[in-house]
């Protein structure tokens, strides 16, 4: 949890990207709390996304090594 604190206080106090970056922490985040931090995005296609990424990376792992 410090970890995660710091790097948002880095973060959100480094003039050169100020205006570009900001980085939110909340403790109970959720699809809706999702939803309306990212406004620009289709959640549903990131859901899939990370989905098929986690499961392709399961299945190159072997386990009969």
């Amino acid at each position: 949890m410090k970890l995660i604190i710091d790097v948002v206080a880095i973060v959100n106090n480094d003039h050169e990207i100020i205006n570009l970056l900001k980085v939110v922490f909340d403790l109970d985040y959720n699809v809706g709390v999702a939803e309306m931090l990212i406004l620009a995005s289709d959640l549903s296609q990131h859901i899939r996304y990370l989905t098929l990424h986690i499961w392709s990376s399961l299945n190159s792992i072997s386990y009969w090594e």
